[in-house]
């Protein structure tokens, strides 16, 4: 299930006080009453109306009571997460995922590991989310600026869900979740930050192979679009990065074209999952151009445009693979196709490798 990029109420994190209170405020009956009713609603099966109920609370308070009023919808949202599933859970996240305080990170925390795909996704939307207009911070820039240990349990959750996450629609997130903005990256002190990083591109590299793989011999169209992600972090890590961190980036990158060329051309160029492909082929392709500076003497264009475009994509695939030094026969060996073989009309579905496992 493929989720658009949420819109929610904007605000900024405030020091939560006691139960209900913020900076000495505290919320009004009246304001408890409210919340209260709107998880009435969640829990008798008016699931729409009660999420709606409890964000317009949010988004009607004084900016004073903002923070009181994510406390408190966390503090009953994150047990009614752990016993909901279907419709209700679903649409108490979108709720919490819409209230952009860090005061929100305990229910946060429940939606990550919930066993609902669509409650997983929506606590990693919950944290990554940034303002488009860039006037106020999420909960990840709140909870990076607190320097608190929510920041630590933020990236320890990451690091876990990483490793135990099946979804590939999850990955494109959780790959954007290590792309850290600028302005949060200078407060975290350079020591902390190229912490977080060393720990992050940890993490990608060690998922890598299994990312290549589902895009080369999966037929996985979710996680062929999902590597964009993986691209966007690569090149994060590239600009913050020494020397080693680049070479290794721009080796990544290599590996995910080829896989991506050798996808596009197993699809025979035609299908949903040969345009992922040939998107994450393009990606990758200007990717290089702006890490190494270098230009193939034979365009990916042309390439595209030509009688066999899927024979012609990997081809250049094996050029950047000879430009940067990258050992051709090692990437082909590494991504061998097992479970799919070429298309020569309208591609059949191919049965894609058995899963991992279960998401915890």
């Amino acid at each position: 299930m493929r989720m658009k990029h949420l819109a929610g109420v904007l605000v900024v994190g405030l020091v939560v006080g006691v139960s209900g209170s913020v900076a000495g405020q505290e919320l009004s009956p009246a304001a408890l009453t409210r919340i209260k009713g709107g998880f009435d609603k969640i829990e008798k099966g008016q699931a729409r109306e009660g999420r709606q109920a409890l964000v317009a609370e949010f988004d009607q308070a004084a900016p004073e009571l903002k923070t009181a009023v994510a406390k408190k919808v966390a503090e009953q949202a994150e047990p009614l997460l752990k016993k909901l599933d279907g419709p209700r859970a679903f649409q108490l996240a979108l709720a919490v995922a819409a209230i952009h305080d860090a005061a929100t990170q305990p229910a946060l925390e429940v939606m990550v590991s919930h066993k609902d795909e669509a409650v997983r996704l929506l606590g990693w939307r919950g944290y990554v989310w940034t303002d488009p207009e860039g006037q106020r911070d999420g909960v990840r820039e709140q909870l990076i600026a607190a320097k608190s240990t929510g920041a630590s349990a933020m990236w320890a959750s990451l690091a876990s869900r990483f490793e135990k996450e099946t979804s590939s629609v999850i990955y494109g997130t959780m790959f954007e979740m290590m792309r850290i903005p600028p302005l949060a990256r200078h407060g975290m002190g350079a020591a902390a930050a190229d912490a977080v990083d060393a720990a992050n591109l940890a993490l990608l590299e060690k998922s890598l192979n299994d990312v290549c793989m589902k895009i080369v011999d999966g037929g996985d169209e979710e996680m062929t679009r999902s590597a964009r992600g993986a691209l966007m972090a690569m090149e994060y890590f590239h600009r913050n990065g020494q020397a080693e961190t680049k070479n290794k980036v721009v080796r990544y990158v290599v590996e995910i074209l080829y896989c991506a060329a050798k996808s596009y051309e197993l699809e025979a160029a035609e299908g949903d999952l040969a345009e992922a492909a040939k998107q994450l082929v393009v990606d990758a392709d200007l990717l290089l151009r702006r890490l190494t500076e270098k230009r193939l003497s034979e365009s990916l264009d042309k390439a595209l445009k030509s009688e066999d475009p899927g024979s012609a994509v990997v081809l250049v695939a094996y050029d950047w693979c000879e430009m940067l030094s990258v050992d051709k026969a090692d990437v082909t060996k590494k991504y061998q196709a097992k479970y799919r073989t070429k298309a020569t009309t309208q591609p059949a579905k191919i049965a894609a490798p058995p899963a991992k496992g279960a998401a915890k």
